[in-house]
């Protein structure tokens, strides 16, 4: 088996997946979340039978999982009994990483301290709150935070750090909220640091795997010679993805995770097509055909119905537009929308 090949099983995109949100995020280890559409359409790719409400419902009501900011300081939806340990590894290297610039934003050391000694109660008799509302409230406490600026956005992100705060259920409109975490799951301690490492190590292995303890560092933006511990902790483990695994067409959403598992991707994305692969900082929508990057693809929604264009890198791999034409029903599916496939000329 190919390493993209066995990359794209360990990540739940195969022809076994989950039958429900959790096990879905249980499979990727994290989905990325900083778009919220997005990050729902993570779930489908590696699910079968859920709705993009499911998704919604298991964020907002079920909340078996959780959005919160964790790896490489980046929003990310997790199952629910991993917050507190991810966190617990990831929030001191985010938090360290941001004063300088937390401190040029006008919030430094003591000023912080103040807003994150306040921000539980404000949640726990208000929550949940969006960002403004959270502003306003800890700014009638006297505690000086620039609204209009970084300031706000950099005060969540150390909440969501420290274990205080998480995001909650979005308004209808898809504003977020934030909630106190210990209101929003069941409170609880996170186990001791070397566990928890040897549980990254063995996790992202297997969701991940094959892979290293660099590509370890790379994906969760520990310091190197944590990602080492962690993986000598987990005693090397191994790939767990079986030799004759399918790889069928998957469609993967804006910033899906399994392109940001290995420092080489060179076997999922081959080099000649890798800068088609990015606009700027967004890294666009991708078509896995045959456990490779052939595509990206973009939704266009006209009069109540879903248009899925692909636009290939070169000539697809024999077989791949029945597979696409599957996904773009599924999608559809999975929106409420009737979709159709379009495959853009080069």
């Amino acid at each position: 088996m190919t390493p993209a090949a066995a990359w794209q099983s360990a990540q739940g995109l195969g022809e076994e997946r989950a039958r429900d949100v959790h096990g879905a995020v249980r499979a990727a280890l994290a989905i990325q979340a900083q778009d919220t559409r997005s990050s729902r359409l993570g779930v489908r790719a590696r699910s079968e039978g859920l709705t993009a409400q499911d998704v919604v419902e298991a964020c907002s009501a079920e909340r078996s999982v959780v959005r919160t900011w964790a790896m490489r300081g980046t929003l990310h939806m997790v199952c629910a009994e991993d917050v507190r340990w991810m966190t617990a590894l990831t929030g001191p290297v985010t938090e360290a990483r941001d004063a300088r610039r937390r401190a040029q934003l006008g919030l430094g050391a003591a000023l912080c301290e103040r807003i994150l000694e306040a921000m539980p109660g404000i949640l726990a008799d208000r929550g949940p709150l969006v960002r403004a509302e959270l502003m306003e409230a800890l700014i009638a406490r006297g505690l000086r935070i620039d609204p209009s600026g970084q300031a706000p956005a950099h005060v969540v992100l150390l909440a969501a750090a420290r274990g205080i705060a998480c995001r909650g259920p979005d308004r209808p409109d898809e504003e977020p909220t934030y909630v106190r975490l210990d209101d929003w799951i069941a409170p609880g301690r996170a186990p001791e640091r070397d566990a928890a490492l040897a549980e990254l190590a063995r996790r992202f292995s297997r969701a991940y795997g094959p892979a290293d303890a660099r590509d370890l560092a790379y994906w969760s933006g520990l310091p190197a010679a944590d990602a080492r511990r962690a993986w000598s902790l987990a005693d090397a483990p191994a790939a767990s993805a079986a030799a004759d695994a399918p790889t069928p067409t998957r469609l993967l959403p804006a910033f899906d995770g399994h392109l940001l598992g290995h420092r080489d991707r060179t076997p999922l994305v081959p080099p000649a097509h890798a800068g088609k692969l990015t606009s700027g900082s967004w890294i666009l929508p991708s078509v896995l055909a045959r456990g490779r990057v052939a595509a990206t693809w973009k939704p266009i929604r006209t009069r109540g119905r879903l248009r899925v264009v692909v636009s290939p890198f070169a000539r697809l791999p024999p077989g791949s537009i029945a597979g696409l034409r599957d996904e773009a029903a599924d999608l559809g599916r999975f929106l409420g929308l009737a979709a159709d496939l379009e495959i853009a000329e080069g």
